[in-house]
């Protein structure tokens, strides 16, 4: 699918168009918000990573994973925030998880060879206090190559399969899937 340049969504086939065919709006748009004053407070912004906790509560959730905590992290787009990655680290080591989920893109610019973000993962996973494990699963950025390169740096990758955790006899699944809006298959 992804060779073809063809995306497959529940509506059916689609080309897919990559966000450099739309550069000279991307231009646009950058010189209008360097003209009013925004593009370097979006820099900042982006730059301004925070936790935010969530608690949720499931009433059938086993009683042996009470307290179960999951650090997930999404949309990194390593390309873009590599300045920002002893900061990340530093937060990251901080925390205390069951388990890391990684919900794709992994990268911002989807021409890159997959493995150009990879040492800066790295150093994020070697930062992450987990018990059991680090997952992810690939994003709209992302390509098939970066699975094998994730799954080098401690990522394993669920690409429409599941995991279980056991604690005491009693089980928890993860479950990853490929990107539907580009790679939906049934």
């Amino acid at each position: 699918m992804e060779a073809s340049r063809q995306k497959f969504t529940p509506l059916g086939n689609r080309k897919i168009k990559h966000w450099k065919d739309s550069l000279f709006l991307f231009a646009i748009f950058s010189a209008i918000l360097r003209i009013l004053g925004l593009y370097d407070r979006g820099l900042r912004n982006a730059a301004d990573i925070r936790l935010q906790r969530i608690d949720l509560e499931f009433e059938k959730l086993p009683e042996q994973f009470e307290g179960f905590t999951i650090l997930h992290i999404s949309d990194l787009h390593l390309d873009r925030i590599a300045a920002s990655i002893d900061g990340i680290c530093k937060l990251l080591s901080e925390i205390d998880a069951d388990v890391c989920v990684l919900t794709g893109d992994f990268q911002d610019d989807t021409e890159l060879p997959s493995d150009t973000v990879m040492p800066m993962l790295a150093k994020l996973v070697d930062a992450m206090r987990v018990r059991d494990g680090v997952f992810g699963i690939l994003g709209n950025h992302d390509r098939s190559t970066a699975v094998e390169a994730l799954e080098e740096v401690g990522v394993s990758c669920l690409i429409n399969e599941s995991v279980s955790i056991t604690r005491d006899g009693s089980k928890l699944y993860l479950t990853g899937t490929d990107d539907v809006h580009y790679f939906y298959t049934e």
